[in-house]
């Protein structure tokens, strides 16, 4: 055995048994890692005079048909494919990250392989990243830093390295990790060298808001607490100032020298020549005859007709209202006119034929300020939302200064085809401007993202969902099914986190799981008590603020895209 080789315990005799499990007791896939249980004959009925570690180490075994017990080790490991099973530390040694779950001693293992290296341990430093401890000193730390990388992921990649004469070791000969960090030790970090580098440190640096000077060239951005979401900001900087980089390669970069390389090596992202796509004479003559006077018109996103279709059936469906309480009622009209007049969004309508949906974007002279009187607010509010929006409308938003009594209140009335949780935002800031006197950023045309998807081959999207959600059962419409009158055992549908809900999101973080997750575990579980189905196929809507369009973070339209997931539910309904 050397080194680098696999810590393994064999495989269980044949009157014993060895499982991997998670946290909720089931067993992990080949490979993945868990903590080790042991049952068989071997196992005690627990220790003499100690009830209460007896009952946290001792436990019935679930996997055996008799009154068997099974212990829990508070070791990691994992099953190889060989079947022999390895261990890879202490249950203690496991820390969460950035919502990552991170095994140190997995760390420190993958430290080992590097040839030179003679000990190594992980600690984590301030709450924010991981440090590596390796000895001798004179190691290279980017070889060893390579070494992991090629061996984990990239949020398992140490930030920074110190490299020791000696590890220190407690009375039990152990290595000490409370002496590890509380070393005054000089971090072994290669700061930024080329200009490149040295300007995505300092964006970095206000994207994630952390020290420049922490920021190494070996760093990596997850490792320095970047996520998907600060991934996407990260992105929009760069592209303002000329680079042309992904979310995907930020988040897949291990290090930052790299991404300032690659990032700068790719071909200049041109401005989209914005033009309308050549449209059928039929649908020119449906546009003309509805809005002689329109400006432009193209086609419309799949989420965008779908939206329009549900609105002809019922005009309420999918419209948002913005009261502006605390602004001027007839200052913000007056902002939102100004506005309109360049914000092709505030000016588009739709038309449906046969053959599809299409934007319509009409004159500055149509935009829809109105005004109107009623007892209160709400009365109004109530009002508006059953009115919603038609094709006849020539705009699907509008503005209305609404009088209640003495008092004026400005509600913008906007449909959901055109905005979304992004875009609103970005609307609501440039009317704020507008309103403010100050000047309103120029927005992109949204006839470039309908140029960009209509370029892309459909055959290999086709060919992609045909796969798969081949075998996938189809999900019937809850509207369409009988509330069930009783249910199996194993349908109940229950949330066992016994936490109020105030407290979920902490509960969340501490399981090292997103709210995003629980909520899409939550409702397929839903569909799964409701369907009396295990597998389940459900649309899942993604920001889509990603994608390779210059400047798609700052369009002030509907971007994002529903996408399906399937599901294999099992038949448990805890959480």
């Amino acid at each position: 055995m050397t080194k680098t080789s696999d810590v393994t315990i064999g495989k269980p005799i044949s009157n014993a048994s060895c499982h991997i499990l998670d946290a909720a007791m089931r067993h992990v896939p080949l490979g993945v890692v868990g903590e080790i249980y042991l049952g068989g004959v071997g196992v005690s009925p627990g220790y003499i005079n100690l009830p209460e570690l007896t009952r946290d180490r001792f436990l019935k075994d679930p996997f055996t048909n008799d009154s068997g017990m099974m212990y829990r080790t508070g070791d990691l490991g994992r099953l190889l494919p060989n079947g022999q099973f390895e261990i890879l530390g202490r249950m203690d040694s496991q820390v969460k990250l950035k919502g990552y779950r991170i095994e140190l001693d997995e760390v420190a293992n993958a430290m080992m392989h590097h040839p030179e290296i003679v000990s190594a341990a992980v600690v984590v430093k301030d709450k924010s990243h991981l440090v590596g401890y390796f000895t001798p000193a004179t190691v290279n730390v980017e070889g060893l830093r390579q070494t992991v990388a090629d061996l984990l992921p990239v949020y398992m990649v140490p930030a920074m390295w110190v490299g020791l004469d000696m590890l220190p070791h407690n009375c039990n000969g152990k290595v000490d990790k409370l002496a590890l960090a509380g070393l005054e030790a000089t971090l072994t970090m290669e700061p930024m060298q080329t200009e490149l580098e040295i300007e995505l440190a300092a964006i970095i640096s206000t994207v994630l808001k952390v020290n420049q000077s922490e920021i190494g060239r070996h760093s990596s951005f997850v490792a320095l607490g970047g996520d998907s979401i600060t991934a996407i900001y990260l992105a929009a900087a760069l592209k303002q100032r000329g680079w042309r980089v992904s979310v995907r390669d930020i988040l897949a970069s291990g290090r930052l020298c790299d991404l300032a390389t690659e990032a700068k090596s790719q071909p200049p992202l041109h401005l989209p020549v914005v033009s309308d796509v050549a449209l059928s004479t039929e649908v020119i003559q449906e546009i003309m005859s509805h809005w002689p006077t329109y400006e432009s018109a193209f086609a419309t996103t799949p989420e965008q007709s779908f939206l329009v279709q549900s609105t002809i059936r019922i005009p309420s469906n999918w419209v948002l209202q913005v009261p502006f309480l605390e602004w001027g009622a007839a200052k913000m009209a007056v902002a939102y006119g100004q506005l309109a007049a360049t914000c092709e969004t505030l000016r588009t309508t739709f038309v449906s034929n046969p053959i599809g949906v299409y934007h319509v974007v009409n004159p500055a002279t149509s935009s829809s300020i109105e005004y109107s009187s009623a007892t209160s607010l709400s009365e109004f509010l109530a009002t508006d939302k059953a009115r919603g929006f038609t094709l006849a409308d020539p705009s699907f938003a509008r503005f209305t200064v609404v009088t209640c009594g003495g008092d004026s209140v400005g509600v913008l009335t906007i449909h959901h085809a055109l905005y979304d949780g992004w875009s609103i935002s970005l609307l609501r800031s440039d009317l704020f401007d507008t309103y403010s006197g100050h000047p309103v950023s120029q927005r992109p045309s949204f006839r470039a993202l309908i140029q960009h998807l209509a370029s892309h081959d459909m055959t290999k999207t086709v060919a992609f969902w045909a796969n798969y959600l081949a075998g996938a059962p189809p999900t019937p419409c809850l509207s369409d099914l009988v509330p069930p009158t009783s249910c199996p055992e194993p349908n109940d549908l229950s949330l066992a986190t016994h936490a109020a809900l105030p407290r979920l999101p902490s509960v969340i973080r501490s399981l090292g799981v997103t709210m995003s997750t629980v909520v899409l575990l939550s409702w397929a579980m839903a569909l799964q008590h409701h369907t009396n189905r295990h597998d389940i196929v459900f649309g899942q809507v993604l920001a889509n603020r990603n994608l390779d369009v210059h400047g798609i973070d700052q369009y002030d339209h509907l971007i994002w895209e529903l996408t399906l997931t399937f599901w294999g539910v099992g038949c448990s309904g805890a959480l």
